[in-house]
């Protein structure tokens, strides 16, 4: 894992470039309030693809944080993001490398003390493997490219309701749900 500290002016710059990010970006806005705990249901540490973690402490009291991942092999808490600290008013990025990388990576991020605000952005440079569908009809396309921005989330519900969706000829939509409880859910999609 590798993480820098920027300072806040940097987070700054970044939220304000991201809506000028080239067509094939997805953007959304970020996380507006903090939360003591954050939930980021996808990500990919697959070849060709970054997933960084943006932890920004807008407080004046440093904080620290354990950074948790939900993959298909079980949960992974990596020594170097448990109890990770979080400098006053300040950004911390956290860049998750995974050598033996994986499709679907979820995070889970908790504060000892305080609270953060917890972004997320997915980069695909083109390089990884093409995408196969699923059923009879599949179809395969080329390897991802292009960037995702999304806000953390700060809780976790029993009910989601996505009222938009879009989907382009040739492309896939996906559906990333996690389950931060130890606890079996039953879901109805």
């Amino acid at each position: 894992m590798r993480s820098t500290a920027p300072t806040r002016r940097s987070f700054s710059t970044w939220y304000e470039r991201c809506p000028r990010l080239p067509c094939s970006a997805m953007c959304s806005t970020l996380a507006s309030a903090a939360s003591s705990t954050w939930y980021l249901p996808s990500g990919s540490t697959l070849r060709g693809a970054v997933l960084q973690l943006f932890l920004f402490n807008p407080f004046p009291d440093p904080t620290s944080v354990d950074v948790e991942f939900a993959t298909d092999e079980g949960p992974i808490a990596p020594q170097a993001l448990t109890g990770l600290a979080i400098p006053a008013r300040s950004l911390r990025v956290v860049t998750v490398e995974n050598p033996s990388r994986r499709a679907e990576v979820a995070a889970t991020i908790t504060t000892r003390t305080g609270r953060i605000v917890v972004d997320r952005l997915q980069t695909f440079d083109g390089s990884g493997d093409p995408v196969t569908g699923e059923g009879p009809d599949a179809i395969e396309t080329e390897a991802p490219r292009g960037i995702v921005s999304s806000p953390g989330l700060a809780t976790a519900a029993p009910a989601w309701f996505f009222p938009d969706v879009r989907i382009v000829q040739g492309g896939r939509t996906q559906l990333a749900l996690l389950n931060p409880s130890t606890e079996r859910a039953e879901l109805e999609v």
